[in-house]
């Protein structure tokens, strides 16, 4: 399965080096505009109180987020067959241990390469389902910014505008979701014209027959009903782990200050950012809390900590997981 993952990896497109060099600029650039007032007495002080059973508790809650987020995608994939929910567990625990290490957002194409040497599900099939995961948190996400934007102060003119191309992308994305089924038969149409060799012309139809059944898995109304009651249930695990990180410094922030947070992170990470999103990650945070009063060295303390939590689960689990999904047993 190593050699396989290896190949695969080796084979995907890869990032041009403008684009490289844009998200290593930027990450620069936004971490000097993070860190630039940054009082460092002050954030070494907030850790030295650093209340470690909070820390604990998070830890342990973004654990079974995870596990949720496996649940999740394990409903998408069943539209192809069944798969073990440890098996789809392992597998977004390594996929993210890809995402926060490598490029090019690697980690999503390291867990379809994983669940299909586990189960078989082609890999264009377990792509297209997490193509649908973030469409869906994208449209929940501009969802909840929309919601709370009313009832928050001044917001930053650069993140205003974000949250706008956002919300265009997630509507055209959404409703590109729902017309799946006539876009296939349209690209099918079109594909049909390239000039592909003979000897490849099967393999690529089919594999993008497959990438639309993907698409198409929510539009089950037993599998969509489960997503959003998933969904749910992860981004209330989140906002509670979210509380007990900013509880463990002694930082005051409740539901509305984390959710809002957590939405504007998740709709920058669709920006060009290095792996992890070092600089991204810190400017929001900055920018964001700054709205509820908190200084930049308390939050930058508070996204330090938070992603602390990140890196630790997806090294722990990530790599635990590639090794059970090369197991006999999917547990």
């Amino acid at each position: 399965m190593a050699d396989k993952l290896s190949s695969t990896l080796a084979q995907r497109p890869r990032q041009s080096r403008a684009v490289r060099l844009i998200a290593v600029g930027l990450a620069v650039v936004l971490l000097v505009l993070a860190f630039r007032h940054v009082d460092w007495d002050e954030m070494l002080h907030i850790f030295q109180k650093a209340r470690l059973e909070y820390l604990l508790m998070a830890f342990l809650m973004m654990m079974l987020s995870y596990f949720f987020r496996g649940l999740r995608w394990r409903v998408l994939l069943s539209a192809q067959q069944y798969i073990h929910p440890i098996a789809a567990y392992w597998a977004v625990c390594a996929g993210y241990l890809g995402n926060y290490f490598l490029p090019a957002r690697a980690g999503e194409l390291i867990r379809s390469v994983l669940i299909n040497q586990r189960t078989g599900i082609s890999i264009s099939f377990a792509l297209a389902t997490i193509l649908t995961e973030r469409i869906f948190d994208a449209a929940l996400l501009v969802i909840i910014v929309l919601v709370l934007l009313p009832t928050v102060g001044n917001l930053p003119p650069e993140l205003t505008t974000a949250m706008n191309i956002m919300t265009v992308f997630s509507v055209i994305s959404v409703i590109g979701l729902f017309l799946a089924a006539y876009f296939q038969q349209a690209t099918i149409r079109l594909f049909e014209k390239l000039p592909i060799p003979a000897q490849l012309e099967e393999s690529a139809h089919n594999m993008l027959n497959t990438f639309f059944e993907g698409l198409k898995a929510f539009q089950n109304k037993r599998r969509a009903v489960q997503l959003v009651v998933l969904t749910g249930i992860i981004w209330t695990l989140d906002v509670i782990l979210g509380i007990w990180v900013a509880n463990a410094l002694n930082l005051p922030l409740g539901a509305k200050e984390v959710l809002f947070l957590l939405a504007a992170l998740g709709l920058s990470s669709a920006i060009p950012s290095t792996p992890g999103y070092i600089g991204v990650y810190h400017f929001v945070t900055v920018s964001v809390l700054g709205i509820f009063g908190l200084n930049e060295s308390q939050a930058l303390s508070f996204i330090i900590a938070f992603q602390g939590i990140t890196y630790l689960l997806v090294i722990i689990w990530g790599t635990t997981g590639i090794w059970r999904l090369s197991a006999k047993s999917p547990s």
